[in-house]
Protein backbone atom coordinates (compact mmCIF):
# COMPACT_ATOMS: atom_id res chain seq x y z
CA UNK A 1 0.00 0.00 0.00
CA UNK A 2 1.10 3.48 -0.97
CA UNK A 3 2.07 6.07 1.47
CA UNK A 4 -0.88 8.03 -0.39
CA UNK A 5 -3.17 5.19 -0.17
CA UNK A 6 -2.69 4.84 3.81
CA UNK A 7 -3.70 8.28 4.04
CA UNK A 8 -6.61 7.72 2.03
CA UNK A 9 -7.88 4.59 4.02
CA UNK A 10 -7.12 6.94 7.05
CA UNK A 11 -9.21 9.72 6.23
CA UNK A 12 -12.19 7.12 5.08
CA UNK A 13 -11.72 5.25 8.71
CA UNK A 14 -11.93 9.07 10.19
CA UNK A 15 -14.82 9.35 8.53
CA UNK A 16 -16.81 5.73 8.25
CA UNK A 17 -15.12 3.79 11.26
CA UNK A 18 -12.65 0.98 10.59
CA UNK A 19 -12.76 -0.41 7.00
CA UNK A 20 -12.21 -3.66 5.73
CA UNK A 21 -9.97 -2.84 2.83
CA UNK A 22 -7.49 -4.24 -0.56
CA UNK A 23 -5.43 -3.12 -2.69
CA UNK A 24 -6.07 -4.25 -6.38
CA UNK A 25 -3.15 -5.72 -8.67
CA UNK A 26 -3.40 -2.54 -10.93
CA UNK A 27 -3.07 -0.45 -7.40
CA UNK A 28 -6.74 0.60 -6.86
CA UNK A 29 -7.72 1.22 -3.37
CA UNK A 30 -10.65 -0.89 -2.30
CA UNK A 31 -12.53 0.30 1.21
CA UNK A 32 -15.60 -1.34 2.80
CA UNK A 33 -17.21 0.39 6.05
CA UNK A 34 -18.89 -2.50 8.51
CA UNK A 35 -22.41 -3.43 8.15
CA UNK A 36 -25.16 -1.99 9.57
CA UNK A 37 -27.44 -4.93 11.64
CA UNK A 38 -30.23 -4.31 9.12
CA UNK A 39 -27.48 -4.95 6.16
CA UNK A 40 -25.96 -7.83 7.71
CA UNK A 41 -29.28 -9.63 8.73
CA UNK A 42 -29.97 -8.89 4.69
CA UNK A 43 -26.71 -10.41 3.75
CA UNK A 44 -27.59 -13.66 5.87
CA UNK A 45 -31.35 -13.89 4.80
CA UNK A 46 -30.18 -13.74 1.48
CA UNK A 47 -27.45 -16.66 1.58
CA UNK A 48 -29.88 -18.85 4.01
CA UNK A 49 -32.72 -18.48 1.47
CA UNK A 50 -30.18 -20.58 -1.46
CA UNK A 51 -29.46 -16.79 -3.08
CA UNK A 52 -26.56 -17.25 -4.89
CA UNK A 53 -23.29 -16.73 -3.53
CA UNK A 54 -21.84 -14.28 -6.26
CA UNK A 55 -24.51 -11.99 -6.39
CA UNK A 56 -25.16 -12.17 -2.54
CA UNK A 57 -21.20 -11.73 -2.35
CA UNK A 58 -21.33 -8.31 -4.53
CA UNK A 59 -24.89 -7.08 -3.07
CA UNK A 60 -23.50 -6.85 0.93
CA UNK A 61 -20.21 -5.09 -1.10
CA UNK A 62 -21.98 -2.67 -3.12
CA UNK A 63 -24.31 -1.37 -0.20
CA UNK A 64 -20.68 -0.78 2.10
CA UNK A 65 -17.90 0.11 -0.66
CA UNK A 66 -16.67 3.60 0.69
CA UNK A 67 -13.75 3.76 -1.88
CA UNK A 68 -14.23 3.38 -5.49
CA UNK A 69 -17.38 4.34 -6.44
CA UNK A 70 -20.33 1.53 -7.09
CA UNK A 71 -19.73 2.00 -10.26
CA UNK A 72 -15.85 1.35 -10.48
CA UNK A 73 -16.46 -1.80 -8.02
CA UNK A 74 -18.84 -3.59 -10.60
CA UNK A 75 -16.42 -3.12 -13.49
CA UNK A 76 -13.54 -4.50 -10.65
CA UNK A 77 -16.62 -7.23 -10.30
CA UNK A 78 -16.34 -7.80 -14.04
CA UNK A 79 -12.83 -8.01 -14.10
CA UNK A 80 -12.06 -10.17 -10.76
CA UNK A 81 -15.36 -12.40 -10.14
CA UNK A 82 -13.66 -14.19 -7.41
CA UNK A 83 -12.86 -10.76 -5.30
CA UNK A 84 -16.17 -10.36 -4.03
CA UNK A 85 -15.93 -13.24 -2.05
CA UNK A 86 -12.87 -12.23 -0.79
CA UNK A 87 -14.36 -8.60 0.28
CA UNK A 88 -17.52 -10.58 1.94
CA UNK A 89 -14.84 -12.23 3.49
CA UNK A 90 -13.21 -9.25 4.98
CA UNK A 91 -16.16 -7.21 5.33
CA UNK A 92 -17.72 -10.33 7.79
CA UNK A 93 -14.54 -10.30 9.77
CA UNK A 94 -15.23 -5.71 10.49
CA UNK A 95 -19.05 -7.36 11.45
CA UNK A 96 -17.27 -9.40 13.89
CA UNK A 97 -16.71 -13.01 12.25
CA UNK A 98 -13.31 -12.80 13.64
CA UNK A 99 -13.75 -12.45 17.08
CA UNK A 100 -12.74 -15.46 18.97
CA UNK A 101 -15.31 -16.85 21.42
CA UNK A 102 -14.87 -19.20 24.56
CA UNK A 103 -16.45 -20.73 27.06
CA UNK A 104 -14.85 -21.58 30.49
CA UNK A 105 -15.44 -24.95 31.62
CA UNK A 106 -15.69 -26.73 34.83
Amino acid sequence: MTEEQKKKLEALEQEHGPCAHAVTGDGKLLAFRCPSLDEWEEYQDNLSKGKRRGPTFRDLAQQVVVEPSVEELQAIFKKMPAISARIADGIADLAGAAVEVSVKKD
